[in-house]
């Protein structure tokens, strides 16, 4: 059960499409320095998602249809 989840930007660069879809149980999430990319739909049908931290090296977010 995800409630709180932290990605360490050391060795991620970007979120998958959908990586996320439909999870009920996130809260909370703290994106760390290095992430660059968000997938479409990474965080879709996420009800509970409360609170979005993105860091300094984010750049965009996928949406359906784009590149």
């Amino acid at each position: 059960k995800i409630e709180t989840t932290e990605i360490d930007g050391r060795s991620v660069i970007k979120i998958s499409q959908r990586a996320f879809y439909n999870n009920a149980n996130l809260k909370t999430l703290i994106i760390s320095e290095g992430v660059k990319e968000i997938g479409s739909g990474a965080f879709n049908n996420c009800p509970n998602l409360e609170y979005v931290k993105l860091p300094s090296t984010f750049v965009k977010i996928l949406i359906s249809g784009s590149s």
